[in-house]
């Protein structure tokens, strides 16, 4: 059974400011805090932060929600957001990816397998979090800014193209960056099986419409059309990438039944 920390996750209230209307239920306007990203040097980063959260958040994993907020004064930027994680308001330290994988195998295997779909080269301790405080541990999953397009402008489409049927996170020349925290670590595939199906069972007109929403922000339809194509074709062949990647997971020696 899929471990249950994926569902557990409470968000921090900042304030409540108001009361909104009348109602019998009595909602209240609320103020939360948020991290947002639009940066001038990296123009990819609102398509990828956003394409990657849907994703991830459509699979159950850790993703705190998140959307796309604008400025309400000139120039009226737009910016890519998702909610403050922490309760209190403390910073969580860099998450301890051994222990990462002993408490929350199920979750630690789910961000591995994601981080194959969207080609994300970028994840380490620094951009996981995990409050082992918690019962069960939560796991916190965000930063995917240099995943899907990376982050170089004007190479998105040649970087999907390059990374068509690459694993994209081995650290590898045409991958860049970081090898995962987590390839070396995970010794057990038996959470595999349960993030490839959720993986496989994404609808393709979920991944059309999250790409083609994005143009505008960053990328051109020619780019959404890419990202659309490579996500696609890439979540149908995830067994198969996997197969063939299996020297990549150094710390599986025995993959049982799984392709």
């Amino acid at each position: 059974m899929p471990n249950p920390t994926t569902k557990k996750h409470i968000y921090r209230i900042n304030s409540h400011v108001g009361v909104a209307g009348t109602g019998v239920t009595q909602a209240s306007i609320i103020e939360l805090w948020a991290y947002a990203k639009n940066h001038p040097q990296y123009p990819y980063t609102i398509a990828n932060e956003m394409i990657s959260a849907e994703l991830g958040s459509t699979i159950r994993l850790g993703v705190p929600p998140h959307g796309l907020f604008r400025d309400s004064i000139p120039p009226n930027n737009t910016y890519f957001a998702s909610i403050d994680y922490n309760l209190d308001r403390s910073k969580l330290p860099p998450a301890d990816i051994d222990k990462t994988v002993t408490d929350i195998p199920f979750d630690a295997s789910g961000l591995l397998l994601f981080d194959v779909l969207i080609a994300n080269p970028d994840r380490h301790p620094g951009n996981l979090a995990v409050d082992f405080s918690a019962t069960p541990p939560r796991m916190h999953v965000f930063d995917h800014s240099h995943a899907l397009f990376g982050h170089e402008p004007h190479n998105g489409v040649a970087r999907l193209t390059t990374l068509d049927g690459r694993l994209g996170m081995s650290g590898q020349s045409g991958t860049g960056q970081h090898r995962h925290c987590l390839l070396d670590k995970i010794t057990n595939p038996e959470h595999f099986h349960e993030w490839m199906s959720r993986i496989e069972a994404i609808p393709d007109f979920f991944i059309r419409e999250v790409c083609h929403e994005q143009v505008g922000h960053g990328i051109n339809e020619a780019e959404a059309r890419k990202a659309e194509q490579f996500l696609i074709s890439r979540k149908a062949s995830i067994r198969s990438l996997i197969s063939s990647h299996k020297a990549e997971f150094t710390g599986i020696q025995d993959w049982g039944l799984l392709p």
